[in-house]
């Protein structure tokens, strides 16, 4: 991974731009779909990605081969880029 450096007030922006137009989601948000996303997750380092996913109802996207294999949550990928250009 390429590593960069931002100065403080970068820094600053970019966060509170983030924190204007995102909502994050801590662990206490999706704990009860943990369990399940561990078991059938095909990705162990999109597990809690997955488990939000389920929480919440909606698609993942990825293009990560290995999530498409799994029913539980749908999976888009580049081809969305393709299909709303």
């Amino acid at each position: 991974m390429e590593s960069f450096s931002l100065s403080e007030g970068q820094f600053s922006f970019i966060s509170n731009l983030l924190n204007a137009t995102m909502q994050f989601a801590g662990t206490e948000e999706y704990m009860r779909f943990l369990s399940r996303a561990i078991r059938i997750c095909p990705d162990k380092d999109d597990i809690d990605f997955f488990a939000l996913a389920m929480k919440l109802d909606c698609p993942l996207w990825s293009n990560d081969k290995a999530l498409k294999k799994q029913p539980r949550v749908s999976i888009f990928t580049e081809e969305l880029v393709r299909l709303l250009g």
